[in-house]
């Protein structure tokens, strides 16, 4: 059996020809991610790719087999990109092309340095959307399917946002409003309130801590009405959501308790009504 004459060879990859690797293959890609895309398009714009020694792979008949996202999104930039490539692979060499585990956001935050890296990147892709939305995060759950972050974006919000990692210490000691309201949410919601009340960080800590303990609260306490809110799906209308949505009404429900908390307000049910009331922003 003949040798594969492999060739491997660093070089610019110009958005033309990127296009012309992509018309001149004959190989059945996968289905193209268009948000994948995009995600990788941003990082080229924006300065965040790194040529990591992953080459643009090629089969014995030149047809791109490993790569396609890749050469989309320079050509979807517009911008030139250093990168390797690789020529003369058996065909079969598809059937173990990205087999392995990918890394994920937590594992590069871990990398980087960084711990409770999980909830690290649910709070950075929520920063990134309020930033997107103005705060909206209604408007955010509706948009999150249509843009997914990439590594690159999230690993920089954290990485220049010091207070997505106060707020996971703040509410760290939390548990219960973690398990109501979901962890990543739960820290999100801190770091939300923390950056756009005028109120001092104590009394954010005094209204989480009496979330979390539940305890001497009177009848119509917005705390009391938030908790009940949030242990009752069916009253909330939390069954009917789900993912992002969810999240996005537990957000609203907490910042209406907090205003409340904040003017001394008494309120017997917390709701937020989706179609005819604005999303709600902090005092």
């Amino acid at each position: 059996m003949a040798k594969q004459q492999i060739t491997f060879k660093l070089l610019t990859i110009t958005p033309s020809l990127a296009t012309e690797w992509l018309e001149q293959s004959q190989f059945d890609n996968r289905r193209l991610d268009d948000a994948k895309v995009q995600g990788i398009a941003r990082d080229i714009k924006e300065g965040r790719w790194n040529f990591d020694g992953n080459p643009i792979r090629f089969d014995l008949n030149g047809n791109v087999i490993d790569g396609q996202h890749r050469l989309w999104a320079i050509m979807a930039s517009g911008q030139d990109v250093y990168a390797g490539v690789m020529h003369g692979l058996a065909q079969s060499t598809k059937d173990t092309i990205d087999t392995g585990k990918p890394r994920s956001v937590a594992d590069v935050l871990h990398f980087n340095g960084h711990k409770n890296t999980s909830l690290l990147a649910t709070v950075a892709r929520m920063s990134i959307g309020a930033a997107a939305h103005d705060n909206d995060m209604w408007a955010w759950s509706k948009a999150a399917s249509d843009k997914r972050l990439s590594t690159g974006e999230l690993l920089e919000e954290v990485t220049i946002n010091a207070r997505i990692e106060a707020a996971v210490n703040e509410m760290w000691p939390f548990k219960s409003v973690r398990k109501m309201i979901g962890p990543g949410t739960a820290v999100f919601l801190f770091y939300l309130l923390a950056g756009r009340t005028k109120q001092p960080i104590e009394k954010l800590r005094m209204f989480f801590a009496a979330v979390d303990s539940g305890s001497d609260l009177e009848k119509d306490s917005p705390v009391l009405a938030l908790r009940n809110a949030l242990l009752m799906d069916g009253v909330t209308m939390l069954k009917n959501f789900g993912g992002t949505r969810a999240s996005a009404y537990k957000i609203a429900i907490t910042i209406k308790a907090w205003n409340a908390f904040v003017k001394n307000a008494p309120i017997k049910s917390l709701r937020f009504k989706i179609n005819t009331e604005s999303f709600p922003h902090a005092l």
